[in-house]
Formats: C-alpha cells, structure tokens, sequence
C-alpha cells in the first residue's frame, strides 16, 4: 500500500466528466468519484505524473485541485470505532480484538471466520446429470458441505 494522489476537477459537466474518467483511466487513475459539478480522482502516489494531465485532449481551461491522501488501515480505523455492548452487568458482546470485559456475569465474543462454502454452479450441475453423472454430481455436493462445515468447527474449537 501506498500514499494516493486525488485529483479534484471542478466545475466539470456529465459529458466532461465522462470524457476525463476514460482519458485518466487511460494513464493509470484506479478511482474515480462523481458528485453534481465535480469529479474526483485517484492514483497512487508513485504512478503520478503530472504532465499527462496537461496532455488530456480538452483539458485546457479545467481546474483541478491536488491532494496527497495518506496510506490508512481501514480495518483499524473500523475497529477503533466499534466498542463493545454492556447490558447492566450480565453480559457483554463484544469482538475477539477488544479486551475482556470482566463486571459482567456472561460474556458473548463474535468471531468471523470466512470460509468459502463452495457450492458448485447449477449450470455445471446440471450438465453433470444430463451427462448421467449424476453420483459425481452429488457427491461434488456432499464433498463441498462436509468439507466446510469441518472446517468451521475445528475452528470454532480452536477459538473457544
């Protein structure tokens, strides 16, 4: 990750707009934010280059103002803002990142685990059974199921 740098054109028009989203996209910006007379624009730091800018076909006369946007955890800056729930003094919910909360009688922590459930596509089911095999597609099924969900608990006996 790295430092971005923003581009704020305005006023721009709709067509304007459009026209600098595929020109920019063309010399490396990765995002682009539209409002009602502005557009934003972002690249990273290392990839700007300022004199492409100027070489945009009809982007005499635009004005643009340039920032440096800093390189931000956005997990953190997610964590830092969710505080665990405390109801009276029974129990408390909170995440596996927040300490302990120890006035309370029972404690409840959430857990994500992400795990991808591959389930196979209907289409390709299908042409498994039209090809009389239905068995393989089943057990394609059964597989996927047993493999997740003992993947989840083990897991979820390792956290608890």
């Amino acid at each position: 990750m790295s430092d971005y740098i923003q581009l704020i054109f305005q006023p721009v028009t709709s067509q304007q707009s459009e026209q600098l989203i595929a020109e920019l996209n063309e010399i490396g910006f990765e995002g682009f934010e539209e409002a009602d007379d502005c557009l934003k624009a972002f690249i990273p730091e290392g990839d700007f280059d300022e004199g492409k800018i100027k070489n945009i076909p009809g982007s005499e006369g635009l004005a643009y103002t340039k920032s440096v946007i800093k390189e931000t955890n956005w997990n953190q800056v997610w964590e830092s803002n969710f505080d665990p729930v405390v109801v009276d003094d029974f129990v408390a919910v909170r995440a596996s990142f927040h300490e302990p909360v120890s006035s309370v009688e029972q404690e409840i922590m959430i857990t994500l685990v992400v795990l991808t459930l591959f389930v196979p596509c209907f289409a390709s089911q299908m042409i498994l059974f039209k090809q009389g095999k239905a068995l393989a597609a089943i057990l394609i099924w059964i597989g996927s199921f047993a493999i997740a969900f003992s993947a989840g608990g083990l897991v979820s006996r390792l956290i608890l």
